[in-house]
């Protein structure tokens, strides 16, 4: 055997055995909450906070509100939208309305702005599309049931959501610059029941083609997975379709975790995330990357009646409401000595999982959730941040390049 290869042959750990690859770390970007508005208005001075926490990429959750009906079916998509012009003391009246052309064109401008302004301080890009509920039906999008294609009052998910997105970053973004996006955020139900109108919709929005560095994934929430959907044999063999056909897998990572958080938490979390979706006849592969669309501790926890609140009054019943949290500033969780180490030692193991990849599946990009009490760098209200936190994140991203 000569030389050449030889070497060839260690190179790839053929020769003595297998040679164990080193786990590669994920970094861990901001997010910049896109839900209404004012939200928008704000969005070129919370990039350019992203930009100044050292991070290379940005995330941006676009959010559209929809009525419910009867069973959580979705009638009409909408937006919290002024009611009128201004008043004579600039103050302006809102309130949820359908989807209109002209209410979708204001939103699409919004969006590429703030994707303009990411390419601009140099930042890749990521977007989580979601949907809330508004009126008198509220739930979980989780157990929306709907079928993305489908046009309702005038417009389907695809055109008023996900077609606006692309339009704004086709608009925004050069050709190569990185992109990703999952189709949609914690929305098992209409996933697991309409998996091949979701399959549909990412080969066309490939098909656009102007993008030419665009990933395309879908995303769950770290447990109910299916929004309570049990899928027949050919939902199974559609959503066997859709995972092979995308580039990653997202959760929502809002770990269950010990007193004091350990990494063993965040591998836990993984292994029961992928575990729900092998039980419901859709197993990930093991070599499908994913995704924590979604990383954060809100401060919420369960009283001694384990009725949910926030600030989480015990800390010890804080590590199962990690979901829970708040945008009030007169509730700001982390005000106590106790709160605070559980938040950074949450944070820690987090960054641990990260970097150290114990689980059998790679995440490999997480995606803090930079809203309220969730928020460790601050964003839209520093009241909430952590700045030991942040510059762990910080370190822990510069380790990784």
């Amino acid at each position: 055997m000569n030389s050449r290869v030889s070497l060839i042959l260690l190179i790839l750990g053929l020769w003595g055995g297998r040679l164990e690859a080193e786990p590669l770390p994920a970094p861990v970007h901001p997010m910049v909450p896109l839900f209404h508005r004012w939200h928008c208005e704000k969005a070129v001075e919370l990039v350019r906070l992203a930009a100044k926490t050292g991070a290379k990429r940005v995330s941006f959750t676009v959010l559209l509100l929809a009525e419910l009906g009867p069973g959580f079916k979705i009638k009409h998509f909408g937006a919290v939208w002024p009611k009128a012009p201004p008043k004579a003391d600039g103050s302006v009246e809102t309130i949820f309305q359908p989807m209109t052309p002209d209410m979708r064109q204001e939103i699409r401008s919004s969006l590429e702005t703030a994707f303009r302004e990411a390419v601009r301080c140099g930042l890749e890009i990521n977007v989580l599309p979601q949907i809330d509920a508004s009126g008198a039906i509220q739930e979980w999008r989780n157990f929306f049931d709907f079928d993305p294609t489908a046009k309702l009052g005038g417009f389907s998910y695809e055109s008023a959501m996900l077609e606006t997105v692309l339009e704004a970053l086709e608009a925004a973004v050069p050709a190569g610059h990185r992109v990703e996006m999952t189709l949609e955020g914690e929305m098992g139900c209409t996933l697991f029941t309409h998996p091949d109108a979701w399959l549909a919709i990412m080969e066309r929005l490939r098909d656009r083609k102007k993008l030419t560095n665009l990933r395309l994934g879908i995303s769950a929430n770290y447990e109910g997975v299916a929004g309570k959907v049990v899928p027949d044999a050919g939902q199974q063999a559609g959503m066997q379709r859709l995972i092979k056909a995308s580039d990653f897998i997202g959760l929502s990572c809002y770990a269950k975790v010990s007193q004091p958080p350990v990494l063993a938490d965040f591998t836990a979390c993984v292994e029961q995330f992928c575990s729900e979706f092998a039980k419901a006849g859709c197993p990930i592969p093991q070599d499908k990357p994913l995704r924590f669309t979604e990383l954060g501790h809100g401060g919420g926890g369960f009283d001694s009646d384990w009725k949910l609140t926030v600030p989480g009054p015990i800390v010890e019943r804080m590590g199962k409401a990690a979901f829970f949290g708040t945008d009030v500033l007169e509730k700001n969780p982390w005000t106590t000595p106790e709160r605070i180490a559980f938040r950074r030692a949450f944070y820690g193991a987090a960054l641990e999982f990260l970097s150290t990849q114990p689980a059998r599946w790679r995440v490999e990009q997480a995606y803090l959730w930079s809203y309220g009490s969730w928020d460790v760098h601050g964003l839209m209200e520093q009241t909430f941040a952590d700045p030991e936190i942040a510059e762990a994140v910080r370190k822990h991203n510069l380790s990784i390049r």
